[in-house]
């Protein structure tokens, strides 16, 4: 038995070996793997490589993970090996994250993913029908989707605004703090991001705005991969087909398949407290359960309800309140600008069990009037919907904060149950009281009177704060 544990035990070393060693060496590979190279350079530039910081040279090969920075009047020219390029100008950075060619299988591919991008840049992604592009760029504050484009990015580094202009094609535009709104700026169009706002409509590009951009380049510098007859293909191709489909900035599987979950808290009037899980998809469409309610809750300050139970004050004055209220609720809404508002309704199950402290004046041969003590009890079952509007954000981390409010609406109740006490052991004044009309009109107002508010009145809400994570 030992011998086949020891043996067990080497054949997992063994394995795990295997694994780490295949790891290292793929992830060597990777890192060696060139995905493009330097065309063209004017004035000083330099290639982060990890700790290592080299100086670039004409020719030099460019791989994923390199951060590439140029310097005062430095222009450097990129060309990847499936015919995109970049032009960095003057005091400029961007790092390659990510960039992948799929040409051999039958669904070819190019996804890629350029951040940190600071100073300006000249982007070209060339256009192909045949093959499925994701390519990404992000700034501090924008990220911009392109398919078959051309353009511009400025995005200073010392400040908190992004430029984009499009030359040729569509990039879609969005702010990460406000993914939910997406932007698409077209050929001869100019879109812009400041600070943590969602990207304003676009607008046209005029000469003045590119005479400010300063983009001019050197002559023979910039010199086109394809050759002429290659780009008027090209050019009639684009022109003959249908337009690319809109797709959300953070590509197919992050926008267009938009899906977050995760815990909810809230707490508010009349809905207390609540806990429950809360679910936002497409942009659009939120689905929501909770579970809340409160214990030894007032019920005067319910609004009207102290109306309802004091008609006869004078001969059995109502003295304190409490509820038990508990709530099971399911919701959906609607964000119809895919923004943070939302409109909807929830359906829910109420359970309130109520207690009401009131007593009776009575007179008894030659004694005072003195007040006995009574006590009532009420269950109310109420299945209610719950028309509502409301804000909720979801920041790029994930957290969640909101405010909803809206009314109850009572569907249907049942399951109600009534008793009363006289809370003495005097047997003459329970006599008097018990035989009363006055009691039997305290019963009344409870059973009937109280039970009717829950049992069919409009109650409003307002979960004053919702607070949450979405992962």
């Amino acid at each position: 038995m030992e011998l086949k544990l020891l043996k067990n035990k080497s054949i997992i070393k063994i394995i795990l070996i295997f694994i780490l060693t295949s790891f290292n060496i793929l992830k060597a590979f990777s890192q060696e793997e060139e995905v493009g190279k330097i065309d063209n350079i004017i004035g000083k530039a330099e290639v982060f490589k990890g700790k290592e910081t080299v100086e670039l040279k004409k020719g030099d090969l460019v791989h994923p993970s390199d951060t590439i920075r140029t310097k005062e009047n430095a222009l450097v020219k990129i060309i990847f090996f499936d015919g995109a390029d970049i032009i960095l100008y003057e005091n400029s950075e961007l790092n390659i994250k990510e960039y992948k060619v799929d040409l051999e299988s039958d669904q070819k591919s190019l996804k890629s993913i350029f951040e940190n991008i600071k100073g300006k840049i000249r982007f070209f992604v060339k256009p192909d029908k045949n093959i499925n592009n994701d390519v990404k760029y992000k700034t501090s504050n924008a990220v911009m989707g392109v398919r078959g484009t051309g353009g511009f990015i400025v995005a200073p580094e010392n400040a908190t605004e992004t430029q984009l202009v499009v030359t040729t094609g569509k990039v879609e535009l969005s702010n990460p703090s406000t993914p939910e709104v997406v932007q698409e700026v077209k050929e001869n169009q100019w879109g812009k991001i400041e600070g943590d706002k969602p990207p304003p409509p676009p607008e046209p590009v005029t000469p003045e705005l590119i005479a400010a951009l300063k983009v001019t380049l050197p002559e023979g510098f910039d010199n086109p991969q394809p050759a002429v007859d290659e780009e008027k293909e090209e050019e009639n191709e684009s022109k003959s087909s249908t337009p690319d489909p809109i797709v959300p900035v953070e590509g197919k599987n992050e926008e267009s398949e938009y899906f977050r979950i995760g815990p909810m808290a809230s707490f508010g009037f009349f809905q207390f407290f609540s806990i429950g899980a809360e679910a936002r998809l497409f942009h659009f469409l939120g689905i929501s359960a909770s579970y809340g309610g409160i214990s030894n809750f007032n019920l005067k300050n319910y609004p009207s309800l102290e109306d309802r139970i004091n008609h006869n004050n004078n001969n059995t004055p109502i003295q304190d309140t409490s509820g038990n209220i508990q709530h099971l609720e399911g919701r959906v809404v609607i964000y119809p600008f895919f923004g943070s508002l939302f409109i909807g309704t929830a359906f829910g199950f109420r359970h309130l069990q109520a207690t009401v402290d009131g007593c009776e004046y009575i007179s008894q041969f030659g004694n005072d009037n003195s007040c006995v003590p009574l006590r009532a009890h009420l269950t109310v079952d109420t299945v209610y919907f719950a028309p509502q509007i409301g804000w909720m954000a979801v920041f790029d981390n994930g957290f969640t904060l909101g405010t909803e409010l809206g009314v109850q609406i009572p569907v249907t109740s049942g399951n109600e149950n009534f008793w009363s006490e006289i809370l003495t052991t005097d047997q003459k004044q329970y006599s008097l009281v018990a035989n009363s009309y006055a009691y039997q009109d305290f019963q009344r107002q409870i059973r009937d009177n109280f039970g009717d508010y829950f049992r069919s009145k409009t109650l409003p809400f307002w979960n004053i704060i919702k607070i949450g994570w979405m992962f």
